[in-house]
């Protein structure tokens, strides 16, 4: 599979402009990375809760909780593991391919329209950023010209 690390979080982040997750859940999301990214981006890898609960901070119930949610947004796959003897095996959908269906449907994409990277770049910008002033008062004219579907749908709304 092998997904490009920082294109993911930068997907991730821009996921969660539009469809929040509670805390938790994004902590798991991360810890999942983490753990994947030590595994070399396996398709399927296991977790054991442990480890899980020390990346994510949260408890077995929480990582239950968190990774049920995960799932129905189909964010993560899992196969449970037997309680205290095998870990659960997980599988990260790449949240970059929603970012790029996205940027498809509203304008152009920079990326390559191919599944999984292995590193190269996937097409997400990291020089549109919003840059934030005085009492964190967005600046209009630097919000008009990202390249960010997800910016772009939230100044829309905003004008609105």
């Amino acid at each position: 599979m092998g997904l490009n690390y920082m294109a993911e979080l930068n997907a991730m982040r821009d996921y969660l402009l539009l469809r929040p997750l509670a805390s938790g859940q994004i902590s798991l999301w991360h810890g999942l990375m983490m753990i994947n990214n030590l595994c070399g981006w396996k398709s399927w890898f296991t977790a054991p809760n442990m480890t899980l609960r020390a990346f994510s901070g949260l408890s077995d119930s929480g990582i239950y909780k968190a990774r049920k949610v995960l799932k129905e947004r189909e964010l993560i796959d899992y196969l449970p593991g037997s309680s205290g003897v095998i870990p659960a095996k997980y599988h990260i959908y790449p949240v970059s391919l929603r970012v790029r269906e996205a940027r498809g449907s509203k304008g152009s994409s920079t990326g390559s329209g191919t599944g999984g990277s292995t590193g190269g770049s996937t097409g997400s910008s990291t020089g549109g950023s919003t840059a934030f002033y005085k009492q964190n008062k967005p600046d209009k004219k630097r919000q008009k010209e990202t390249s960010n579907p997800f910016l772009k749908m939230l100044n829309d709304e905003e004008e609105t």
